[in-house]
């Protein structure tokens, strides 16, 4: 029960970070506005990152399936709009790219630190 409930709050978190932070920098103007392109790259890899280390800290052993239900959404967005903006598609496969490193990178790194958690068996006091 517990990892249907995790599964579910990966793709819900996917969808709401596919579509708020990854289609909203491919899909809006970006003219030469090259620092706020930066700043919404950190803001992926922060967003993502993040989400990646809850799933894999809360639920290690599944971080292909969470990272999958996490960056789906994102891909299947960016992936039909590129079919509408065929001129971006570089662009676009760079912030699936950095989308997918950052779940799992952040998936992995979750998944790290339930292992020191439980090898060291700390607790809050």
């Amino acid at each position: 029960m517990r990892k249907y409930v995790v599964y579910t709050a990966a793709l819900l978190a996917g969808i709401l970070c596919g579509f708020f932070i990854v289609f909203n920098l491919v899909f809006s103007d970006k003219g030469d506005a090259y620092g706020e392109i930066a700043a919404v790259f950190l803001l992926i890899v922060a967003v993502y990152g993040f989400c990646g280390a809850a799933l894999g800290f809360f639920l290690p052993g599944y971080g292909w399936i969470n990272g999958l239900l996490l960056s789906l959404p994102a891909i299947v967005l960016v992936g039909l709009y590129s079919f509408r903006e065929s001129g971006q598609v570089v662009f676009n496969m760079s912030v699936l790219l950095l989308t997918i490193a950052s779940t799992w990178l952040g998936i992995r790194m979750g998944e790290w630190l339930s292992q020191q958690h439980r090898k060291t068996g700390s607790r809050p006091r």
